[in-house]
């Protein structure tokens, strides 16, 4: 693409509309029952879910599959060897390459109340492993929802040990150097806990952004789904957002995302076939996956059902703040040189930046920073932009910007 080309399509960003949205929630038919079921944790490819329900007699973790992302998902079928006949199992957390399961059991052999529990397998073709209990996690109290990042190194649960602000239902987390050693003692995340009730942590698998759910101050009601984001993982969690769209008047619990953070599952309470039912949501706009390093790639993910087929343009620029004014709204894009240069993408560094929206209204990029340690500290952000003849100055879309630090 020229440099006049690139010049014409930034200024036609200027009439784009910001697309940063979930859908309206829609159950997971094949999923529910007259009982409760809720926890869904989904695999890297979008198409094994696992999840609590109580249809039988006790709570027990089961599995669902599904022949392609956001189709449908078939009959669950129970995960045998991970279940225990008299404890509660609870809470999967599944990751990204099925290898390796997390859950909370009542089950004996633990330190007291849930205890928190892995399995693992050599490949997705057999059965987990027996299970067993991480004890450096667990208290006499118990420990619930577990959440581990892809790396292994840093994992987030519910607790009622004392020493949290919520006095029995708050978040914490502890890390480890690498994945043989045990993790370090757990401590409370004091960004994320408050004197009320957290449930369900959900950390992303490159650590940046994390799901809870919540009765904090500003939800809809009962306990709702909030996300929190950082740039890096030395850093707290900010940025608290209330997912408005998927919460009700009632209770929420147990979100959790797909891969790359554009399809939500969770439980939810309102009216439905059982007391909780899973429900699914689409994110439309703009998400990642993976740290920004010398050497290293993060994925980008833009989504736009509706246009579906459509020439997408993206772009990077050095900040979002103030960004353009277009009448009563902004363009999250500086017009700086760097706006200019990206259009389309930088060979080698910026890449997928050009092309058409395939079936499911969907683009792929990618971040790769070279490997010279020149680069730390460089922030950056990005948006992609849907091209549209029919549309006002030939865009229909721009995606929400995505802040990126090199680290």
């Amino acid at each position: 693409m020229s440099i006049t080309s690139r010049a014409f399509v930034a200024t036609a960003l200027l009439a784009a509309t910001v697309l940063a949205q979930w859908s309206a929630p829609t159950p997971v038919t094949a999923l529910n029952t007259s009982g409760s079921e809720f926890h869904p944790s989904v695999t890297g490819d979008g198409l094994t879910l696992y999840f609590a329900s109580s249809r039988s007699s006790n709570w027990e973790i089961y599995q669902s599959t599904r022949a392609l992302p956001f189709g449908a998902f078939g009959a669950p079928s129970l995960v045998t060897e991970l279940n225990d006949p008299v404890g509660v199992d609870a809470g999967p957390h599944v990751s990204p390459d099925g290898l390796e399961i997390w859950f909370d059991s009542s089950r004996t052999g633990g330190a007291g109340g849930a205890d928190l529990w892995r399995a693992t397998r050599p490949n997705t073709g057999v059965p987990f492993s027996a299970p067993v209990v991480v004890p450096e996690l667990n208290s006499t109290g118990s420990e619930v929802s577990p959440s581990i990042t892809e790396d292994g190194l840093e994992i987030y649960f519910i607790s009622s040990r004392t020493g949290g602000p919520g006095g029995g239902s708050d978040i914490w987390t502890a890390t480890r150097p690498d994945r043989n050693s045990p993790f370090g003692t757990p401590v409370p995340d004091l960004a994320l806990s408050t004197t009320g009730a957290e449930r369900d942590p959900t950390i992303s698998t490159d650590g940046l952004s994390i799901l809870w759910c919540t009765d904090r101050v500003g939800g809809v009601g009962g306990a709702d789904v909030w996300m929190a984001t950082r740039l890096s993982r030395a850093q707290p969690f900010s940025n608290f957002v209330n997912i408005t769209p998927v919460n009700s008047t009632t209770s929420e619990l147990a979100a959790s995302t797909s891969y790359m953070g554009d399809e939500m599952f969770f439980g939810s309470i309102r009216p439905g076939m059982g007391a909780y039912d899973i429900y699914s949501s689409r994110f439309t706009g703009l998400t990642s996956n993976g740290i920004a390093g010398p050497g290293r790639t993060m994925r980008l993910r833009f989504s736009d059902p509706p246009s579906s087929g459509l020439t997408y343009v993206a772009a990077a620029s050095f900040g979002s703040v103030p960004g353009i004014p277009i009448d009563t709204r902004t363009l999250p894009l500086n017009a700086d040189a760097l706006l200019f240069i990206s259009v389309g993408g930088l060979p080698g560094i910026l890449n997928g930046f050009i092309g058409s929206l395939d079936i499911d209204g969907v683009a792929n990029g990618t971040v790769t920073i070279p490997n010279s340690p020149v680069y730390l500290g460089v922030q950056f952000v990005v948006a992609f932009v849907v091209i549209d003849p029919n549309a006002p100055s030939n865009i229909r879309t721009i995606s929400n910007a995505k802040d990126i630090l090199i680290q």
